[in-house]
């Protein structure tokens, strides 16, 4: 074999228990994945992992009460996309944007704060630190929840319509490397080019 065979390496941290100990069959403290993705889902188990994680230590202290959170976190992100497709005015194709004359002030911050993330997020992706990434991976989602969750009425979400639907999409694609099986199902509900895909 000639050459370098990987230019970048990543060493994953050594797993311990909530008390500190190290995981190990002898001990009878260790996690089996395949029962936590069972119970909990395959996505939240993953961002369950990518929470605990410290860029300051070689160690990951894993708690089980983590998955609950992100499988939470999931069920918000999929109500609220069922939500919305079922609101009798629907949703415009995710793709396209009104022209820049039509966009709000409110529509301009949340496309300004879309476009910072997926640049950081880039920037994250490149330097292999999923521990700060998935921190910002979360503020677009929660942005766009929160707009979801907290109208008090449906008109506001009709009103919030293309720039609404573009940033939701997009959601799903910056969350997709750390929950692709949630993001991909809610990617293909929703409309991209004006027909269901």
């Amino acid at each position: 074999m000639e050459g370098v065979p990987f230019r970048d390496v990543v060493i994953t941290p050594l797993v311990f228990d909530a008390a500190g100990r190290k995981m190990s069959k002898s001990l009878g403290n260790t996690i089996d994945p395949m029962e936590l993705a069972q119970e909990y889902g395959a996505d939240a188990f993953r961002l369950s992992i990518l929470r605990q994680m410290r860029l300051e230590s070689q160690e990951i202290r894993y708690q089980e009460s983590r998955c609950e959170e992100a499988r939470n976190f999931n069920n918000k992100i999929w109500n609220a996309t069922r939500y919305m497709l079922a609101l009798p005015e629907g949703l415009p194709p995710a793709m396209v944007l009104p022209e820049t004359a039509a966009l709000t002030p409110a529509d301009r911050w949340i496309l300004t704060r879309l476009r910072e993330t997926a640049v950081r997020i880039g920037e994250l992706l490149d330097a292999y630190d999923s521990v700060t990434r998935r921190r910002h991976l979360a503020l677009p989602v929660v942005r766009n929840l929160r707009l979801v969750l907290e109208a008090p009425r449906r008109r506001e979400i009709a009103r919030a319509g293309q720039p609404f639907s573009f940033v939701w999409n997009n959601a799903m694609r910056l969350l997709h490397p750390v929950a692709p099986f949630i993001s991909e199902e809610i990617w293909l509900r929703c409309l991209t080019t004006g027909r269901r895909s």
